[in-house]
């Protein structure tokens, strides 16, 4: 609404539910890599068809509540599904379930917690310009710092990132 106008306020909300959905569309489609390498396509495919058949359904099921109830069905039919269809990923891979949730789970509790931590700052009694880029600025600190102070080897891989860009400007 800031920079859109007050007539994409109806949106916010929506769009809030729907990013809840992007970590679990990311590892569907990481599922679906490895799935397809070895030759399961027809896993990828069945997984697919679940997906679909379960998002036609809610969005059916959704249709009399406006744009709210597709985004309600974004941020719960879709993420159950996916952990669902995952599973069934993890068996045909054997990849213990429980691995590739950890994986995901550091980023996506740290994420959770800088979106509250930034939502909170709605209620700051500043410039509206000024605490957005406020949030901007400190949702990016927030996010590093505590990905950073729980996954230290980051750092590590980071350094060594770096390494050869350093080293060229000498």
């Amino acid at each position: 609404p800031l920079l859109l106008g007050e007539k994409w306020s109806d949106v916010v909300l929506p769009l809030l539910f729907i990013c809840i959905s992007v970590p679990f569309r990311l590892m569907f489609d990481l599922c679906e890599i490895p799935l397809r390498a070895i030759g399961k396509a027809e896993l990828v495919l069945s997984n697919a068809f679940i997906v679909l058949v379960a998002m036609t359904v809610g969005f059916l099921s959704a249709a009399g509540f406006s744009s709210l109830g597709f985004a309600i069905v974004w941020a719960t039919v879709f993420p159950a599904v996916v952990v669902f269809v995952c599973w069934r990923s993890c068996r045909a891979l054997q990849v213990k379930v429980k691995d590739l949730f950890k994986t995901f789970s550091t980023p996506f509790l740290v994420a959770s917690l800088m979106a509250l931590i930034v939502y909170r700052m709605n209620f700051l009694e500043i410039d509206p310009v000024a605490r957005l880029a406020f949030q901007v600025f400190s949702g990016v600190l927030i996010y590093g710092g505590i990905l950073i102070v729980a996954k230290r080897y980051l750092v590590a891989a980071f350094k060594e990132i770096l390494k050869p860009i350093k080293e060229s400007v000498k």
